[in-house]
């Protein structure tokens, strides 16, 4: 049965707890889980709006999120995101991220993936997590706690031009 994908929210992450709050505001049933990754869906038409996708590994099978595109990873930033600039030089996204992190709660993994124009933030376009009106109040648990893992696939073109430093 196709199931059609849908964006956990629209915005930027800008920082951790912006993270929290939406992982949070999904356990609490305010907003769902991607329910699988955009390998055969038009990514460039949801790029355009800021997707954010949370998804939890164990439900959907998949340790890695796989969008079909060509990734060069920058260094993780200071509160543990893996960054990600797009790699494919005659895509019409041009400054596109992706941005993630998994979040693991009571031994089950929640990965973030957003992806964003940087021009876009720049300009104010996307509006950060904290700023949502909608998730302003949620309280995120405490026990939610940032991880940095890199899930190596080297059947993943973005793992082996990474790892090969094509491009580089």
């Amino acid at each position: 049965m196709y199931v059609p994908l849908k964006p956990t929210f629209e915005g930027y992450v800008e920082s951790a707890i912006d993270a929290r709050k939406l992982l949070e505001s999904c356990l609490v049933g305010q907003h769902m889980h991607a329910p699988r990754s955009p390998l055969n869906h038009k990514l460039n038409d949801l790029i355009k709006i800021g997707p954010i996708f949370i998804y939890e590994q164990r439900s959907l099978g998949i340790a890695k999120w796989k969008d079909g595109m060509t990734w060069a990873e920058l260094e993780p930033d200071e509160e543990g995101f893996l960054i990600f600039k797009l790699r494919e030089p005659d895509c019409e996204l041009h400054g596109l991220v992706k941005k993630s992190c998994t979040m693991p709660y009571k031994g089950i993994k929640h990965s973030l993936v957003s992806y964003y124009i940087e021009d876009d933030v720049e300009k104010g376009l996307l509006i950060t997590i904290s700023r949502q009106e909608e998730l302003q109040a949620v309280e995120p648990r405490e026990e939610f706690v940032i991880s940095m893992e890199v899930e190596e696939d080297p059947y993943d073109p973005a793992w082996r031009a990474t790892e090969e430093g094509a491009g580089s």
